[in-house]
């Protein structure tokens, strides 16, 4: 629970928003970046990931993102970061 009052607030809401991992692909995040946060373990790893939203400024859905949070594990940080490679790929080819 702690997880989410600690990111959320940096979260602007919209319905049907994006994923947070095509967010931070559309914010130009730099992927070494993503990478500390998948590698870090907890707490560092949501400090690290905090730095992100703050600077993405991400407009998402509350409720999906509050998911990925609350069950913030390994499996969640790899649908992060596999969100964000197949948006960079989309990117990149348009």
């Amino acid at each position: 629970m702690l997880r989410l009052l600690y990111c959320l607030p940096l979260i602007r809401h919209q319905d049907n928003g994006d994923s947070l991992g095509k967010a931070l692909a559309k914010a130009d995040i730099n992927e070494k970046r993503l990478f500390m946060v998948i590698r870090s373990q907890e707490p560092n790893d949501l400090i690290q990931l905090r730095r992100l939203l703050k600077q993405a400024e991400p407009q998402l859905d509350w409720l999906s993102t509050a998911k990925t949070l609350y069950y913030w594990n390994d499996l969640a940080k790899r649908q992060l970061l596999e969100d964000f490679f197949f948006y960079q790929n989309i990117k990149m080819t348009a």
